[in-house]
Parts: structure tokens; C-alpha cells; sequence
């Protein structure tokens, strides 16, 4: 019986380290849609926008749930490391990159790398 829980406490811990390193290259991958997508078009969203437009975007429910009733238009970006969504909002001409399972540590690590070293846009 003991064993039994061992196998069971082995896997979940295999389970949740496999789960840790997943969301540590979610993060890479959100800090590296950002930057490439995001603050490389930051000052020309319109040809993001161009460069979108044979992209199928999100349903316009969801897009509005998403972007808390704003206008706007939004992407499922698939990825080995997961799914990401991509949203560009209408008015406020703002980019934004949604993970589901991103390491907070290691996104704020990331961001941190952009802010000191940033690209030229």
C-alpha cells in the first residue's frame, strides 16, 4: 500500500517539475512574442495590423470578453510551448500578448532583459 503512494507522490513530483519547466519556457516564449511582435511594431500597429489580416482572428465575443468590452481584434498564436493569444485593442492602440501558464518569475526575469537592452522597434 505504502508503494503505491510512492509511485503515486513520484509521479505527481514529475508532474509538477514538468509542469515548472513548461512554464519557465511559456515565459521565454511570452517575452519573446512580445518583443518580436509587440515593441517591434510598437510604433506602427497598422502594419501589424496589415501583416494580420489573412491571420483568422478570435470569435468578436470573445475578442470582447478578453479585451473587457474594448474593440479590437485578437489571435490564437499557437506554439510547442503552448497556445498564446495576441490582441491589438482599436482606440488605445495597444499590443498585448496573453500565457496561460507562464512562470511570473521568469516573465518578470525576461522583461527585465528587454527593459535594460531594448530593440529597436
Amino acid at each position: 500500500m505504502a508503494l503505491k503512494h510512492l509511485g503515486s507522490l513520484l509521479l505527481l513530483l514529475v508532474s509538477i517539475n514538468s509542469w515548472a519547466e513548461d512554464s519557465k519556457l511559456q515565459a521565454k516564449t511570452f517575452s519573446n512574442l512580445l518583443s518580436s511582435v509587440c515593441l517591434k511594431n510598437i510604433y506602427n500597429l497598422g502594419k501589424l495590423r496589415e501583416q494580420l489580416k489573412n491571420a483568422t482572428p478570435m470569435g468578436a465575443d470573445e475578442t470582447r470578453k478578453l479585451l473587457k468590452g474594448s474593440k479590437g481584434n485578437a489571435w490564437v498564436v499557437p506554439d510547442n510551448s503552448g497556445a498564446y493569444i495576441l490582441a491589438l485593442h482599436e482606440k488605445s492602440q495597444i499590443c498585448t500578448v496573453i500565457a496561460h501558464h507562464a512562470d511570473a518569475n521568469t516573465v518578470e526575469e525576461e522583461f527585465l532583459k528587454l527593459a535594460n537592452n531594448p530593440i529597436a522597434p
